[in-house]
């Protein structure tokens, strides 16, 4: 009879190695010098550390909220291909033929005045799908055309404009899930000064729309932000899940309950030579990977090119994170990571810190 080869391992217990111990194995590897010295990295104002503990984990940590729908995973967001409007008839065909091929809803940018919006949304369920309008500064009237051609239907998204401080009047949508005062901020290469510049834009809002008699509760619930994301993925992920965190602070001086603000991120075109062909693919990848990650609500990847099967790809890089990546089953996957948490920490006490001195001034 074979004897059993089976060992009771039960009373072994492995050791865990910790700071010290990775400390000594990087010291051997860098010939001697202290690691935490040669490893460190800094990002503007931003210090990297190369070794991170649960010590370091952010004990007011925030959480991304759970979808809300009924019927969309607990990580839910929209994707949102740019169409140019230059062509009332060419966009709305583009639009039809985004949405038949994997998009969510559609950003219109508006260049133009005079837009027939019943020919620009022929077609188009609007109550199926997000629509956000992104107004190039000298056009911000389209806002009111669009409203009126839209009043009482059930629609979903934002409109964003380019100037949003020489925004003085207020439109409220009669459609409780859509904002039409929206916060377009300008890529930065600081992302603290990026974030102050939305934040500022944000209180500006506040500011002017409740010294006309309007209540900040009412105001709050038309104001999203449209953001841009580049390839730098966890100072990305970072910068979303600030400016949730600071946008709530605003909102609870101004006595508002913190609701969810809606956040729209871009990927802009990414393209260098090297890393052709579809060069962009890489970057829309990991730039909608860290938006999603981050908590956005709307997602826009651009194309390196309006031709096929590029501008199809950057297209269907949500749909590949939703369907195949299973990346929606989970409310805010990167909840817990000792890094992100730190680089939160950090960025929110930069970012308010220099947004309370500028408001100060």
């Amino acid at each position: 009879m074979i004897k059993s080869s089976y060992q009771d391992n039960t009373e072994i217990h492995f050791r865990t190695p910790g700071a010290q111990d990775w400390a000594e194995a990087a010291r051997q590897e860098l010939n001697g010098a202290n690691p935490f010295e040669k490893l460190q990295v800094f990002k503007g104002e931003l210090v990297i550390q190369p070794y991170y503990q649960k010590t370091d984990l952010n004990q007011s940590e925030l959480l991304l909220p759970t979808s809300p729908s009924a019927i969309a995973d607990a990580r839910a967001w929209q994707n949102m291909p740019a169409i140019h409007v230059t062509n009332e008839k060419n966009a709305n065909t583009l639009a039809l033929h985004y949405l038949n091929t994997g998009a969510d809803g559609i950003l219109f940018i508006i260049e133009k005045d005079e837009i027939n919006y019943e020919t620009l949304l022929a077609e188009i369920s609007l109550e199926h799908c997000a629509l956000s309008l992104l107004i190039e500064s000298g056009y911000e009237k389209e806002a009111f055309q669009f409203l009126a051609s839209t009043s009482n239907q059930k629609i979903s998204g934002c409109i964003f404009y380019r100037q949003p401080k020489n925004s003085t009047q207020f439109f409220k949508s009669t459609a409780p899930t859509f904002a039409t005062t929206g916060i377009c901020i300008n890529q930065n290469t600081n992302p603290i000064d990026e974030l102050v510049d939305a934040l500022e834009a944000g209180v500006t809002l506040l500011d002017t729309f409740t010294d006309q008699g309007l209540s900040p509760d009412v105001i709050a619930t038309q104001i999203a932000f449209h953001i841009n994301i580049d390839a730098d993925f966890f100072l990305s992920i970072a910068k979303l899940k600030v400016l949730r965190k600071c946008w709530a602070t605003i909102l609870q001086a101004y006595n508002v309950s913190a609701g969810l603000v809606n956040i729209h991120a871009s990927s802009q075109a990414w393209i260098k030579e090297s890393f052709q062909p579809h060069g962009n693919l890489i970057k829309s990848t990991t730039a909608a990977l860290a938006a999603i990650a981050g908590g956005c609500n709307y997602l826009t990847v651009q194309p390196e090119s309006d031709d096929e099967p590029g501008n199809r790809a950057s297209r269907l890089v949500s749909a590949v994170l939703r369907e195949e990546s299973q990346l929606s089953r989970v409310a805010d996957p990167t909840a817990g990571s000792y890094y992100l948490e730190s680089l939160i920490n950090q960025l929110v006490e930069k970012s308010w810190q220099k947004f309370v001195t500028r408001v100060a001034l």
